[in-house]
């Protein structure tokens, strides 16, 4: 598990001015704090990051959104609530996440968000080879599983969900000695039974569902590489010994600054756990 204690945030702001930051997030770091969780959150880490400044943040050139609706409260209130949060990721996805550092920055970000001016594109690894199309658009509905509140599933009733998705690179053998190593008992054919090809996919969501890629990629059954909630329970075993997480990490951001209006556009590489996971891999 990851430990909070030790971590800096200044080493994970790979971006800062007046009105926002850009924090590369390491997997493990949960986002937004709630009483289910004892860990610190980067939610908390940027709270008091922002504490220390010496330097306050001045508002004195932002202005509200022209779509900011009231009925959710003032901007004050709404900082009050996040903290500078704009948007989140799941504890164990790793990459760039915006945050804002004043009550209109926040307001101005979230508005990108709600219209869908920001562009975000992640890096995951699915199980199994694309058969025809190489890249497509997943427009599905999305709501809570009935047999698991906490997992999303295509269903009719649920909320309107679009992915984007283009195969950037495809494996069609698993190094089976390179996993000997780690597990020697292991067959052959119970190897070749469960991995039948791997495709590391650029995924780009146009709406913010909870889990939308890894539900929108499982319905497609190509489920994410590592994860332990939307995998068969003998892929998530084996996935676990040469993955140690699911295989998701937000590898580019692009959104307009407050201020300036200018877009800004990020990118982070792959960490080395999942780099480390692809070496398992090969054609």
């Amino acid at each position: 598990m990851l430990s909070t204690a030790k971590i800096n945030l200044s080493d994970l702001i790979i971006y800062e001015d007046e009105d926002v930051l850009v924090i590369n997030k390491p997997a493990g770091l949960i986002i937004n704090q709630a009483e289910t969780h004892q860990q610190t959150s980067l939610q908390t880490l940027v709270a008091s990051y922002l504490q220390t400044q010496t330097t306050p943040t001045t508002e004195s050139y932002l202005e509200l959104p022209t779509d900011f609706d009231v009925t959710y409260g003032t901007p004050a209130e709404i900082w009050q609530q996040r903290q500078g949060m704009v948007h989140r990721l799941d504890k164990d996805t790793s990459g760039l996440t915006v945050w804002a550092k004043s009550p209109l920055a926040l307001v101005n970000l979230l508005s990108q968000f709600k219209n869908r001016t920001v562009n975000k594109s992640y890096l995951c690894l699915v199980h199994g080879l694309f058969a025809q199309e190489k890249s497509g658009r997943i427009n599905l509905p999305l709501g809570r599983k009935l047999t698991n509140r906490q997992l999303m599933t295509v269903t009719p009733s649920g909320r309107s969900a679009l992915t984007l998705y283009q195969v950037k690179q495809e494996w069609r053998e698993f190094d089976k000695q390179k996993l000997k190593t780690l597990i020697p008992d292991i067959k052959n054919k119970e190897i070749d039974k469960l991995y039948q090809g791997f495709s590391l996919i650029k995924a780009t969501p146009k709406t913010g569902r909870t889990h939308q890629i890894r539900a929108h990629l499982t319905h497609l059954k190509h489920p994410l590489v590592g994860d332990q909630a939307y995998l068969s329970n003998r892929k998530a075993k084996l996935d676990v010994l040469w993955c140690s997480r699911q295989f998701l990490h937000a590898a580019e951001l692009s959104f307009t600054q407050p201020r300036t209006q200018k877009v800004l556009t990020f990118d982070s590489p792959l960490p080395t756990d999942l780099q480390t996971a692809l070496t398992f891999l090969k054609n």
